[in-house]
């Protein structure tokens, strides 16, 4: 068993306890303070930060936006084919002249 000091407010010892080995002599266990410690601090939080909701995450587009965007872009489109490049645009184009 283990004894302690008793101590009163001046700093003077006044007596002395004696302390049970089977509830004091436990191993500690940190991993158990930070979660105690954790706990705490979470108890003194008062929970009203923001939280983003869907729309503010992931706005959606405009009414009038294309479904596809990339499909309505402008300007040239290549692609790799049998050894060589080919403009999209080009084909387009020719499409709309033969209607």
């Amino acid at each position: 068993m283990a004894n302690i000091d008793v101590i009163n407010l001046q700093g003077e010892t006044v007596g002395s306890v004696e302390l049970d080995d089977a509830i004091f002599g436990a191993e500690v266990k940190p991993h158990l303070h930070w979660e105690v410690v954790r706990w705490q601090r979470a108890k003194t939080r008062a929970g009203t930060h923001l939280v983003k909701t869907k729309s503010e995450r992931c706005p959606s587009p405009p009414r009038n936006a294309p479904a596809n965007p990339t499909r309505f872009s402008f300007g040239p489109r290549f692609y790799w084919n049998e050894g060589e490049f080919h403009d999209v645009s080009v084909t387009i184009q020719n499409q709309g002249e033969q209607a």
